[in-house]
C-alpha cells in the first residue's frame, strides 16, 4: 500500500525504500481457473542499491465449483437406459435407498460447473466412494467426463462382485468425492443409501 516500504539488508546498504504498489488481475488477465507463472522484469534507475532483472512469480487462480444435473438410476444390465432416475440438486440427498442386485447397474450422471460463470469445467478427482454400513470396508471409482465434460458413472454389480466387494451384500453408503488443486472448496457429498445384492455361491 501507499506507504510502505521495503527493507534493506545486505553488505552494501542497510535502510528503507519506498515501496509503491503494482497490481495485477489474474482473473481477468488469464483463462481462467488454472496455475500460471507470472514473468516481472526490474528496472532501476538508481542501480546504487538495486540492481535490475526479471524473475518468475507462480500464481493458481481457484474457483468454487458446483455439481449439476445430478440423475442416479438402476438399469438391468442387458438394457441401455434406466428404468427409473432419480434428480438430485446439489447436496440433496436420495429420498429413499436404492436396492440392486447383481444382475443390475447402477448409473449416475452429472457436471461441474464454476460457481460464477456457470462454464462446464473438469476435476482431476472424481471419485465414487462406497462405505459398507457393517464392515466399514471402502471402495472407489473414478467418475470420467467424456468431450462435452459430462460425467458418467456405471457400476456393474455383476462384474464387480468378486474383485470389489467380495460379494458381501448389504446397505452401503455412497458419496461423490470432487477435489483439484484449483478448486477452492472440495466438494464430500452424501448421496445416499444403496442396498446391493449378490450371487450367493454354496
Amino acid at each position: 500500500a501507499e506507504g510502505d516500504f521495503i527493507r534493506l539488508d545486505s553488505d552494501i546498504a542497510s535502510g528503507f525504500v519506498a515501496a509503491k504498489p503494482y497490481e495485477l488481475n489474474v482473473v481477468t488477465a488469464t483463462s481462467g481457473r488454472g496455475h500460471y507463472t507470472a514473468s516481472l522484469s526490474v528496472t532501476a534507475n538508481d542501480k546504487k542499491y538495486l540492481s535490475s532483472g526479471a524473475f518468475d512469480v507462480a500464481c493458481s487462480v481457484l474457483s468454487k465449483i458446483v455439481v449439476k444435473d445430478v440423475k442416479v438410476g438402476i438399469v438391468d444390465s442387458d438394457a441401455k437406459n434406466p428404468s427409473s432416475t432419480t434428480d438430485l440438486k446439489f447436496m440433496e440427498k436420495l429420498p429413499n435407498a436404492i436396492d440392486a442386485d447383481y444382475q443390475q447397474k447402477i448409473v449416475m450422471s452429472f457436471a461441474l460447473t464454476e460457481m460464477d460463470s456457470e462454464k462446464r469445467v473438469t476435476a482431476h478427482q472424481t471419485f465414487v466412494r462406497l462405505v459398507q454400513e457393517t464392515t466399514g470396508q471402502e471402495i472407489f471409482f473414478v467418475a470420467e467426463p467424456d468431450s462435452d465434460n459430462n460425467y458418467k458413472f456405471t457400476l456393474d454389480i455383476g462384474a464387480t462382485a468378486k474383485d470389489s466387494f467380495n460379494n458381501l451384500s448389504g446397505n452401503y453408503k455412497m458419496s461423490l468425492i470432487i477435489g483439484d488443486s484449483t478448486v477452492e472448496v472440495p466438494i464430500h457429498w452424501s448421496i445416499g443409501n444403496i442396498m446391493l445384492k449378490f450371487k450367493q455361491y454354496d
